[in-house]
């Protein structure tokens, strides 16, 4: 058996490591395939490695690649009509017209060596939102999973 710390640092590894390094490749190929098999596999990992007191609450934390999974999948189908209806109304800067979502990265360093940001440098405030939603709210779900 593995410690529960441990378990939950390799969650958060995982979880960050997709968030941070994989979020746009996912999102520009399309292909969700390598998250939801993570989400699969992490739960039955858990199950299978965690101490018996601890594995229900572990399984339901391990739910974070799932959820970003499916926050990632939901903002490819809907990004281009809700970020054309946001530049009909004015609420987005025409510039920012037939523009896919460029995951945001805040500090700048980092945003710079992105190969995508070459494709679009300017980030619109729904860009920087979904970026904040896709980690935010993961987190949140698995935690109110969690507890409850």
């Amino acid at each position: 058996m593995i410690p529960t710390v441990l378990l939950l640092v390799i969650i958060f590894v995982i979880f960050f490591t997709l968030y941070l390094i994989h979020t746009q490749e996912f999102y520009n190929k399309r292909s969700f395939r390598i998250p939801l098999v993570i989400s699969v596999i992490l739960p039955i990992t858990i199950y299978l490695t965690a101490y018996k007191d601890d594995r229900l609450k572990l399984i339901f934390f391990s739910l974070i690649v799932l959820y970003y999974t499916i926050l990632l999948f939901a903002i490819s189908k809907i990004y281009k009509k809700i970020n054309t209806a946001f530049i009909k109304n004015g609420w987005i800067n025409k510039k920012f017209e037939n523009k896919e979502f460029t995951q945001v990265h805040w500090d700048g360093d980092i945003a710079s060596e992105w190969p995508d940001e070459k494709a679009s440098p300017n980030y619109s405030w729904m860009d920087n939102l979904l970026s904040f939603l896709l980690l935010i709210l993961p987190l949140l779900l698995s935690g109110i999973m969690t507890v409850i």
